[in-house]
């Protein structure tokens, strides 16, 4: 398979997109501020201000990172990771979002 990227996360996960998953999925489905660059995802993953375990699956991670200010509002950018083997994990999705509350518990940094 086709990858934009394979890097290492806070947690000592390889994180991977695979194009296929940004070019079908995370691109077409979203619209104007909403959509991440491949550049964005990937500041994400690499240099995150917070990780969170999701509340649906203890194997999938949200590593948000703020995407910039629009209109007076701060957006981060959210992508959901998913672990299919120890230590390697796979982009589900991503996206740019207004909040990030609510989306899982703060594993990392840790006591946050």
């Amino acid at each position: 398979m086709t990858q934009y990227f394979s890097r290492f996360g806070p947690l000592g996960d390889a994180v991977t997109l695979e194009a296929a998953c940004y070019d079908v999925h995370i691109r077409p489905n979203k619209r104007g501020p909403e959509v991440p660059s491949v550049f964005e995802i990937q500041g994400a993953i690499t240099n995150p201000i917070a990780v969170l375990q999701s509340k649906k699956d203890p194997d999938s991670f949200f590593y948000i990172a703020p995407a910039g200010e629009l209109k007076g509002r701060m957006w981060y950018t959210l992508v959901l990771a998913r672990r299919d083997r120890l230590d390697t994990a796979f982009v589900s999705t991503a996206f740019n979002a207004e909040r990030y509350a609510g989306k899982g518990d703060v594993i990392w940094p840790q006591g946050k």
